[in-house]
């Protein structure tokens, strides 16, 4: 039992993203087909999976400056793999297209480090390149307070 227990921590903590943790070196796409790498440039991660946080943040980020998120250090980074790809391609990413800020999208290599969102719009924030803290919100009130 033991054992077991031993293992399963091992595993958590190696597919776990904990405050003191560095910041992964993970590459995401955006919705003009241009990447990015993590590095500890980066202060926040916006991130979320579902769809109606998806319209939360967009009229949050809708109602500042375009250069917002690059003034914060902070990026969007948004997880549509429950979307079928076919509509994805056809009409969710061109739609994005006309946005005034950047969509990063959740990968696979991605998804061992920002898995825990549930229904909530989680902000990851970043100090010297270490997660400092996780935060969960659900409105955009919310978020304007946060980023205040």
């Amino acid at each position: 039992m033991k054992k077991l227990i031993l293992l399963i921590s091992i595993i958590s903590s190696v597919f776990a993203f904990n405050v003191g943790d560095e910041i992964p070196r993970l590459t995401f796409e955006n919705q003009f087909e241009k990447t990015i790498t993590l590095n500890e440039n980066i202060s926040y991660i916006i991130f979320n999976k579902d769809k109606k946080k998806a319209d939360v943040i967009k009229e949050f980020l809708a109602s500042k400056k375009e250069d917002f998120l690059p003034n914060k250090k902070a990026i969007y980074l948004a997880d549509i793999s429950g979307m079928p790809s076919i509509i994805a391609s056809m009409f969710a990413i061109p739609k994005m297209k006309k946005y005034k800020f950047l969509v990063y999208f959740l990968n696979d290599e991605g998804e061992k480090y920002f898995n825990n969102s549930g229904e909530n719009i989680v902000v990851y924030t970043f100090d010297k390149g270490k997660l400092k803290s996780v935060d969960k919100f659900q409105t955009k009130g919310d978020l304007e307070k946060f980023f205040k």
